[in-house]
């Protein structure tokens, strides 16, 4: 598979370039990609960093966990990709193993979007935009 990561540019920013959504509770996906392709979203809090960093200082009170949110199948064209915060979970090879376990909203530092597939095979996906409701 694949993937890619944005920062969020939605919002006034912090200094470390993260973005509060306070008050969202879904991450939504507009994306052309064809039928049965396995997505899965990403969530980095500020402060994020690999697994045995000693520390983890976000902005805000984020502690740099990050998250994965299990995969869904697509479906064929342009279609909208609900992900619900409350349904994220801790990722085991990055980020802060030790944090809250909470989805820290007022300080996300990077969206990512991760496609898998069969090696060798080739996966053609558009993407409009990423947003937090």
């Amino acid at each position: 598979g694949c993937g890619l990561s944005v920062a969020p540019n939605k919002g006034q920013p912090h200094a470390d370039g993260s973005v509060s959504v306070l008050g969202a509770r879904r991450l939504v996906v507009r994306l052309k990609a064809p039928a049965g392709v396995n997505i899965q979203p990403t969530l980095n809090e500020s402060g994020h960093g690999p697994t045995e960093s000693q520390t983890f200082d976000g902005t805000d009170g984020a502690d740099g966990e990050a998250y994965v949110h299990p995969y869904q199948r697509t479906e064929d064209g342009w279609r909208e990709y609900a992900f619900d915060l409350l349904t994220f979970e801790p990722t085991p090879h990055y980020g802060n193993q030790r944090g809250n376990c909470t989805v820290d909203t007022q300080a996300i530092g990077q969206v990512g979007l991760t496609f898998a597939g069969q090696p060798g095979e080739e996966i053609s996906v558009e993407i409009a935009w990423f947003r937090f409701d």
